[in-house]
This record gives structure tokens, sequence and C-alpha cells, in this order.
């Protein structure tokens, strides 16, 4: 991933987020892309990481990465001013386990904190279905059905997300929408250009 990117998204968390010291929790954290950036600037940030080997390189690197499953967030001690779902992350699983999911991490954000959601687009993806080559010999089927976007590849792999839109988003999570947005720009709304959306949503104090 280019630097400038990272950058260019960590500025807009920056922008969103309670200034340093304030403590962050970064769902589904991966290697800590987006934890480096606010640890340097001086956040207190946790990452939560599912998968055994990059949780940690994670921790290898410096990072306060933990082991754990998104849906047993409880596993994490305390509250955040700030709690991050990046690079869609979020929406894995059937509505119920989904809801459950986002109301954990809503439980997570501390009165006067905020939510920071990085979805897919529904409306990019319904209007790009179809098979395509990404790759020589790698042909990729992507459809969109009953609000889900499933995507399967020649060789056996598949994926499916369910797609949601702001509102619904919003209405979900029972919090205050701060920022619907695209392209990591508060001035530019989200477009169906784009394959995915950010979304800052507050917990009233």
């Amino acid at each position: 991933m280019p630097r400038e990117r990272t950058q260019r998204e960590a500025d807009f968390l920056v922008r969103a987020l309670a200034p340093p010291p304030s403590r962050v929790l970064d769902v589904c954290c991966g290697l800590g892309r987006h934890m480096h950036p606010l640890v340097e600037r001086g956040y207190d940030c946790v990452g939560v990481e599912v998968e055994p080997g990059i949780a940690a390189e994670a921790r290898a690197s410096g990072l306060d990465v933990r082991e754990l499953d998104i849906r047993d967030l409880r596993g994490i001690e305390g509250d955040f001013e700030g709690v991050l779902s990046m690079w869609a992350s979020f929406g894995w699983f059937d509505e119920e386990t989904n809801a459950f999911v986002l109301g954990a991490m809503c439980a997570k954000v501390r009165p006067g904190g905020v939510l920071v959601l990085d979805v897919w687009m529904p409306e990019f993806f319904a209007t790009r279905q179809g098979v395509r080559q990404i790759r020589t010999g790698i042909r990729e089927s992507k459809v969109v059905r009953d609000g889900r976007l499933y995507v399967e590849y020649n060789y056996g792999e598949r994926f499916d997300w369910r797609l949601y839109e702001p509102d619904e988003l919003v209405a979900l999570s029972r919090l205050e929408l701060v920022t619907a947005c695209s392209e990591w720009n508060e001035s530019q709304r989200p477009s169906p250009d784009v394959p995915r959306y950010q979304l800052v949503l507050a917990k009233r104090a």
C-alpha cells in the first residue's frame, strides 16, 4: 500500500478522533497499517486481529495487538474515545451477527467518542457485476444479490459481504452521524464511483 495513501487515511482519522493521547481501538487491524501513524502521533492504540501470524507480526513491530475474534470484543478491557473498522472489515456475517458486531463496537465507544467505519459502497458493485480476468489464468466473478456482494474465483475461493447504505448503518448503530464521505474527504459525499465510503458516528456524552 502506498505510504501516501496510508498518510491520507491517517490524516482523516486524526481529524475525526479526539486529540492524543486518547484511546483508540482498531478492529480487524491486520498488521497495523493505521495504528502505526496514530501511535506516532501520540494515540494510545489497541488492535484486534483474528489471524495468529498477522497478530504476532504486528506485535513484533511494537503494537499492542490482541489475537481475538471481532465477535468477542467483550474480551477487550475498558472503552475508547475512538473505535475503527477499516478497509471494509465490517459486514462479513449474517444480518443478526453483523448487528451484534456493530453493537459491540458501539459499546466500546466512550460517551463523547466516535466510531469510524470504512465500508463497501453498494451502488459501486451493483454496476460492476460479472466476470473479469484479474491476472493470467485467474478469473473473478462478482454478483450482488439480496443486499450481499458475492465474489468467487475460478480456483475455488469465495467471499461474501453484506452491503450497507449509510442510513442503514446510522440506524443500526443508534449513534449520531457526523460525517458520511468518500475518498477520505469530508467534503466529498459517498459516491457510486468509488468502492468504499467512510462514516464517522458519535456517541453523545
